[in-house]
């Protein structure tokens, strides 16, 4: 099972009305295994050098707007450019509109990316390679790592026992994302802060929305997560 490691900053800040705590990804017509369909069909694989069962990755990052549109089609700083980049770019830059994000209620611009991996396997007849393109993506909370955070900052309660001994520190939550998006499995394995600060890594992360699953080999699958939350103890008033 694939693991994955989240580092955000911790920001405290008042938790504010249910109400105002939706959380929704952009959202593909149809769906995430539309979407997974949608690309793999329509990325052509580039007759370009080798190509090994290892399998050649690429990223291509984009912006979904408030309006559902796809804007600043780019690629990852530091990319090296390849015929293989450009097919998964061309195929990003053709698609519908989405439905738009959500983050705390309002529709807000949401940072998205699709990943993939062209390599060589064995066809029905078990002699033949073919050259193919699967997508390959872990995870992602709704509205990417900015949603995540805002998440966090606006619902991580400072514990009072943990606030009155100047506790301070970080909590790393283990979880895993369930093929349906579901965070399963959620503990703090390890050295313990105490003072009620793992019992609440437990529960913000048992009280998030369901996240978009993995992705891999084309298909759903369960990723396992870490992420350190970071407790800072405010400042005693002078």
């Amino acid at each position: 099972m694939t693991r994955y490691l989240i580092i955000l900053p911790f920001l405290l800040l008042l938790a504010l009305p249910a109400a105002a705590q939706v959380y929704r990804d952009a959202a593909f017509p149809g769906g995430l295994d539309s979407l997974v369909q949608y690309v793999q069909r329509r990325v052509k694989v580039p007759d370009a050098g080798p190509l090994t069962e290892k399998g050649t990755y690429v990223t291509v990052e984009f912006t979904v707007t408030t309006k559902g549109k796809i804007t600043q089609v780019r690629t990852p700083r530091g990319a090296t450019a390849s015929p293989y980049l450009d097919a998964l770019v061309e195929v990003v830059e053709g698609l519908p509109d989405f439905t738009p994000g959500v983050i705390r209620g309002k529709r807000s611009d949401v940072e998205y990316s699709l990943s993939g991996k062209f390599s060589v396997k064995k066809a029905a007849d078990s002699v033949t390679m073919v050259r193919t393109f699967e997508l390959e993506q872990p995870p992602r909370f709704p509205g990417g790592l900015a949603g995540l955070a805002d998440f966090l900052s606006y619902n991580v309660k400072y514990p009072r026992d943990a606030i009155k001994n100047g506790v301070s520190g970080i909590v790393k939550v283990s979880f895993d994302v369930d093929q349906n998006g579901v965070p399963v499995n959620i503990s703090v394995p390890g050295r313990q802060l105490g003072y009620g600060l793992e019992e609440e890594g437990i529960r913000v992360v048992s009280e998030m929305p369901d996240w978009m699953p993995g992705i891999q080999h084309g298909k759903k699958v369960k990723v396992h997560f870490n992420l350190p939350i970071r407790f800072r103890a405010p400042l005693p008033r002078l």
